[in-house]
């Protein structure tokens, strides 16, 4: 975005598009008032793989809203209260090269240049969409979107408390700080539970046992006992096969007393690496990695092989 040449900057997906007339209708905002530095809104989620089905703006807010210029307050208020992610903006080049950097540790990225856009300009939320952004893709590769949302939650935290402080003083009382407390703790709920959606459809079953515990802490378990004991024994079995895939190139053994549905729910790259005994001729004596079960597999076992027992990491989990 610094590198743009033009008097407006956008990023745009490399699966995503823009609705033209949306955008000209941005610019002609921009262009009429020199005092507005962005332009946000939501953006047009697709369905590419039923064919571009439109499934609706990310998030709704009612009607055209602007910020002036150092209203963190107001803004972040907003964001709260529509659930909003200052993601697609139009932006003033002059704003770009004062809020855009490569650096921004512990805070998703968007919160970080929309508050320093703030601090510099006024800015404006448009209801309509300006951009449509592939949700669910025909592409088989992982999509980044979905990534940052599984893995970088925790940076949505940063960008609201980056936000509220901008706007906190120091001195204000216990009881409106634990007000705002829970803002961002009613904001992370949200982020959590389609991280945690997303986590158990991609198979990243550790991460959904650890992620679920800590949801646990501020609310009712999102899972039934069921489901999470499911997840807390896949946890285990995806650690192990983690662990056991690491121990060297080859393949990894798999117990016959380890069923075929349970292989099924881990993940594609995984279970590429897992072979039934008999694993083939012993070429060269390298070292093999044994996924054990039953106490008695494999019948045989050399100094250098490596077994790693489901019941251990099934313990760790609280899955024994």
């Amino acid at each position: 975005m610094r590198r743009a040449r033009g008097r407006y900057a956008v990023f745009l997906g490399d699966d995503d598009l823009l609705i033209p007339d949306r955008v000209l209708h941005c610019l002609s905002v921009l262009d009429h008032d020199r005092n507005i530095g962005m332009i946000q809104a939501p953006w047009l989620l697709i369905d590419e793989a039923r064919g571009g089905v439109e499934m609706g703006p990310f998030y709704h807010i009612p009607s055209e809203t602007r910020f002036t210029r150092g209203d963190f307050a107001s803004m972040t208020q907003f964001i709260f209260d529509f659930h909003v992610f200052p993601e697609f903006m139009i932006v003033r080049s002059d704003v770009v090269r004062s809020s855009v950097s490569g650096s921004c540790p512990f805070i998703f990225w968007a919160f970080l240049f929309t508050a320093r856009s703030l601090a510099r300009a006024d800015i404006v939320y448009m209801p309509q969409p300006f951009a449509r952004v592939t949700a669910i893709s025909a592409d088989s590769r992982f999509q980044q979107g979905n990534r940052e949302t599984m893995f970088k939650w925790d940076d949505y935290r940063g960008g609201v408390e980056y936000l509220v402080s901008l706007f906190q003083n120091p001195d204000v009382p216990l009881e409106r700080r634990t007000s705002t407390t829970d803002k961002i703790n009613r904001f992370m709920m949200i982020r959590q539970k389609v991280a945690l959606k997303l986590l158990i459809d991609a198979g990243y079953w550790a991460e959904c046992c650890i992620l679920y515990r800590r949801i646990s802490a501020y609310e009712a378990p999102p899972l039934s006992f069921e489901q999470f004991k499911q997840v807390s024994q896949m946890a285990g079995i995806d650690v192990a096969t983690r662990e056991a895939i690491a121990f060297g190139f080859g393949p990894v053994i798999v117990d016959p007393a380890i069923s075929d549905d349970i292989v099924a729910l881990l993940k594609t790259e995984h279970r590429a690496r897992l072979v039934r005994p008999p694993a083939g001729e012993d070429a060269g004596g390298e070292p093999r990695a044994y996924l054990r079960l039953n106490p008695a597999f494999p019948e045989k076992l050399r100094d250098h092989d490596a077994v790693f027992d489901l019941q251990d990491y099934l313990a760790q989990f609280g899955a024994a």
